[in-house]
């Protein structure tokens, strides 16, 4: 059933990325909505129980500093990760590693912070090692992130194409963006940055894109990659918003 699983899963990703720039356009055709369907259906439990996770030296150090708001280079001055690229020593999945392919668990631990609702660092890689895609090194499931938030008691809302992204981005309390985009060799890659307006500035605010720390957008549009070839937001609302 695992394989047969993993095959369907496999499937729906492939064509979502050769469609990726008619959904962007809006042309979210059946096919399309079938295969999202499908990808949400199959993703992974996030609050079924796991073995305990692998807490670095590493993660220990991120962990103190977020705890005792110390100085980190991969650390914003407001507490949010914002520099994935130094955390390299901090392990994802089997074989991945968070400087690598830990974008995913980063925008969850940032996400939460900007709902209100935060955690430290190694709890949020806890939760989320579950959904890591391969062995770690093929990154996260957003399905599964989606389906996170939605248990904590949020709502949340997985959204394409290109206006429909830029509307729900600015009516959420927090927001995850994930694209797709051409990375070394032509082969697709992928990454999540946490977000949400800034109602003082009608900008929007996030941590962790292609310049670390704290950045500001006038426009989802000036986030991604620019090889990017598929967009994907997770909208989340506070049940009282």
């Amino acid at each position: 059933m695992d394989k047969l699983t993993n095959r369907i899963r496999k499937w729906s990703y492939r064509y979502l990325m050769r469609k990726g720039a008619a959904i962007d356009e809006g042309a979210g055709s059946l096919d399309t909505r079938f295969a999202l369907w499908i990808l949400q259906k199959l993703a992974k439990n996030p609050f079924r129980k796991t073995g305990k996770t692998r807490r670095s030296k590493a993660m220990r150090n991120l962990d103190d500093a977020y705890r005792e708001s110390l100085e980190h280079p991969a650390m914003t001055e407001t507490g949010y990760i914002g520099g994935q690229r130094f955390l390299r020593d901090i392990p994802f999945g089997k074989r991945g590693n968070t400087a690598d392919h830990g974008c995913g668990w980063i925008s969850v631990f940032n996400a939460r912070k900007l709902l209100g609702n935060p955690c430290c660092p190694s709890e949020a890689l806890r939760d989320m090692e579950r959904g890591a895609r391969g062995t770690g090194t093929r990154g996260m499931d957003p399905f599964y992130i989606a389906k996170y938030f939605k248990g904590l008691g949020y709502r949340t809302e997985i959204v394409t194409g290109t206006e429909r992204i830029e509307n729900k981005a600015r009516e959420c309390d927090a927001f995850i963006f994930c694209y797709l985009f051409k990375g070394r060799g032509g082969q697709p890659s992928g990454h999540f940055v946490a977000g949400k307006p800034d109602l003082d500035t009608g900008r929007l605010v996030f941590y962790n894109g292609e310049q670390p720390g704290e950045s500001f957008a006038d426009s989802i549009s000036q986030i991604k990659n620019q090889d990017t070839f598929f967009n994907l937001l997770i909208s989340i609302k506070k049940k009282s918003s």
